[in-house]
């Protein structure tokens, strides 16, 4: 509760890596404003050859940032599978700072956006992959404030919701 740079980094490499268990866990108020944009992401996962990730029972409200998973696997024998089930996102927000600048007496406004960590959630795979896997089970992703974004993005990944 109230980490400014982010609440748990994982990074991992080599042939094999470990199975990551993230359970019953509780995130609030976490990350903080800076000039044009949010923190970093409060949750920030990047796995090289690991199989199994679990992120479950988890209850993620009022941060500023999000959670962000990457995978490389480049193999048969180090597909990876993450699980994610029974989580709650709820009222996260992500600045986006907008601007406005006048000019002389015409106030002609110009607007500057940044958008940030404007996901609630971030899943990334390698491209032309199908070794990375998700499976999204029983989330609840409710009242986040991420302005005109999606909430939740992947990229060259396999998900499966349910």
């Amino acid at each position: 509760m109230g980490n400014q740079q982010g609440v748990l980094k994982y990074t991992s490499a080599g042939e094999r890596s470990a199975n990551i268990y993230f359970q019953s866990n509780t995130m609030l108020f976490n990350g903080y404003y800076r000039y044009n944009s949010s923190s970093s992401s409060i949750n920030f996962f990047l796995f090289q050859n690991a199989q199994r990730f679990y992120f479950g029972n988890n209850w993620l409200s009022r941060n500023l940032g999000g959670t962000y998973i990457q995978c490389y696997s480049q193999s048969l024998s180090s597909i990876f599978n993450g699980h994610l089930f029974n989580n709650i996102f709820y009222r996260n927000k992500y600045k986006i700072l907008i601007r406005k600048k006048f000019f002389d007496k015409k106030k002609i406004y110009f607007y500057s956006y940044n958008f940030s960590n404007d996901s609630v959630l971030t899943f990334n795979g390698m491209e032309m992959s199908a070794f990375c896997n998700l499976y999204a089970i029983h989330n609840a992703i409710m009242f986040n404030d991420a302005y005109d974004r999606n909430i939740i993005n992947f990229d060259s990944v396999v998900a499966n919701f349910r």
